[in-house]
């Protein structure tokens, strides 16, 4: 083979050399134009581009590697050239062609490696934006996790509160339960409350029956009182004619007056007010008693009627109701009084009831007023010994006469204008066999257990008021000033000791006994009047 045919046959294989790059070229133009299209569609699809970003970052470098890979064969290709350029000039200057081309392609490639390279970092843009995308959703996620964990604890807690619901309803059905039995129970109260009524009203019906009654006797309360107008006339008469009496009245002058305590009431009516008063009697005529008679008043006013077996109930807030027995009186300008001769002190409430024993109308006795009591300053022997009547409390131990140790059931103090039945008596040490002086109220009753009761009364013991032992010496009043009296109060009449010597309590259930005069006396020993008092004092 000749030189020349084997140029020519290096031509040709150099032809073909560039044949096949010039269709590689247009291959990597197809190729490229095709990555173009796929960015555009990148561009539209980014969505689905995020998805096929790491694909296409594995394509591009397959690519790189193709372009790498193109790059040696080209420098293959520059080095045959090379080899043929110093054989053949023309090949060279073909060849400088064609490595123009070639640079050109090359440049082209290298812009389409650069676009490519573009690409690539906006893909890996779009990649770092899909890692923030994705740390985003992660820090979403997290967020939903904490959000689901917080629902987790609120479900829990709204269990909880289920629980303590159904708790509840249950503790509510419980109680329900209850409020029916409860509701039973009041349906069959109010049945009993029913047949109550029913009884109340036959019992309203008797007290209307009784009220009628009632009214009978106030009709013939009124005609014995018209009987006792008609005496009290024929009484007025025979003092009109016993003149020689007028006169030695006249000569007494303003008669002797008395102070004690006295409720004031504007009628007789139950829940009427009850206050205490001190109020002033003058026994006109010096006779010892006071009535409509003999112009005797009270607080200034005529006596109109008197009743002296009188029992008056009234309701104290403290002591609840106290029952006193005394004189009731109605006076001139319409005030009905009531003054106790039960031995008590007066406490102010209201009215509960007021009752006589009896139709017939009595005056009131000087000697019958005052409270039973003793003065502040006398010793009363208890269990533990002697202690001031004022320091006693309820409860207390109080030795007694006849019944041992008793306890104390109250101690009442009350303040008087120490004049006339409200003046206390002194007892000086030893007129008695008193230890000590004693001062009490006048109606206070003294035992005398000595000679003088056997010789006088023929009896062991007798009780005696104080006023009744008077005698102007060791035995004296003591008018003036103020008074304190305080009075004891048992379950039972006692004896008990003071200053040495025995005298007695106050037990208002048998207030009617301290009257010597009323048929019920019927005290364990002997009660003296006024006389039989003043005989044994003198």
């Amino acid at each position: 083979m000749g030189k020349n045919d084997c140029d020519e046959d290096a031509k040709d294989e150099t032809l073909e050399h560039e044949d096949a790059r010039d269709e590689e070229g247009d291959e990597y133009n197809e190729e490229g134009d095709e990555r173009d299209e796929e960015d555009d569609e990148y561009d539209e699809e980014d969505d689905e581009r995020d998805e096929d970003d790491d694909e296409r970052d594995e394509d591009d470098d397959e690519r790189d590697e193709e372009d790498d890979e193109r790059d040696e064969e080209d420098d293959g290709h520059d080095e045959e050239d090379d080899g043929h350029d110093e054989d053949d000039d023309e090949r060279d200057e073909d060849d400088d062609e064609r490595d123009e081309e070639d640079d050109e392609r090359d440049e082209e490639d290298d812009e389409r490696d650069e676009e490519d390279d573009e690409r690539d970092e906006e893909d890996d843009e779009r990649d770092e934006e899909d890692d923030e995308r994705d740390e985003e959703d992660d820090e979403r996620d997290e967020e939903d996790d904490e959000h689901d964990e917080e629902d987790d604890e609120r479900d829990e807690e709204d269990d909880e509160r289920d629980e303590e619901d159904d708790e509840r309803d249950e503790d509510d059905d419980e109680r329900d339960e209850e409020d029916d039995e409860r509701d039973e129970e009041d349906d069959e109260r109010d049945e009993d409350d029913d047949e109550r009524d029913e009884d109340d009203d036959e019992r309203d019906e008797e007290d209307d029956e009784r009220d009628e009654e009632d009214d009978e006797r106030d009709e013939e309360d009124d005609e014995r009182d018209e009987e006792d107008d008609e005496r009290d006339e024929e009484d007025d008469e025979r003092d009109e004619e016993d003149e020689r009496d007028e006169d030695d009245d006249r000569d007494t002058g303003a008669g002797t007056t008395y102070t004690d305590q006295f409720f004031v009431l504007s009628s007789v009516e139950r829940g009427e007010t009850a206050e205490v008063f001190e109020m002033d009697l003058v026994d006109r005529n010096n006779d010892g008693d006071f009535d409509k008679h003999d112009d005797d008043s009270i607080d200034g006013q005529d006596i109109k009627s008197s009743y002296d077996d009188t029992t008056v109930t009234i309701e104290t807030a403290d002591d609840g109701q106290i029952t006193y027995t005394g004189a009731m009186l109605k006076l001139d300008d319409g005030r009905w009084v009531f003054t106790p001769t039960d031995g008590q002190v007066l406490q102010s409430g209201s009215l509960v009831s007021a009752s006589r024993s009896s139709g017939h109308k009595s005056p009131l006795y000087a000697e019958d007023l005052g409270p039973v009591c003793f003065t502040p300053g006398t010793l009363i022997q208890t269990t533990q010994g002697l202690r001031p009547v004022e320091a006693l409390r309820p409860g207390e131990l109080i030795l007694t006469r006849d019944h041992g140790p008793q306890p104390l059931l109250g101690l009442c103090r009350e303040r008087f204008t120490a004049l006339g039945a409200a003046a206390p008596v002194l007892i000086r040490k030893g007129a008695l066999g008193n230890d000590a002086d004693l001062i009490v109220s006048q109606q206070h009753r003294m035992l005398i257990c000595d000679w003088r009761a056997e010789l006088y009364c023929g009896a062991p013991e007798v009780l005696v008021a104080a006023r009744h032992l008077v005698d102007g010496g060791a035995i004296s009043l003591l008018p003036g000033g103020m008074v304190d009296y305080l009075h004891l109060r048992f379950t039972g009449h006692e004896i008990v000791t003071a200053a040495g010597i025995p005298s007695e309590s106050l037990f208002p259930e048998f207030a009617a006994l301290v009257d010597a005069r009323s048929p019920r006396a019927a005290l364990a020993r002997p009660t003296l009047r006024s006389y039989e008092g003043a005989a044994l004092a003198a």
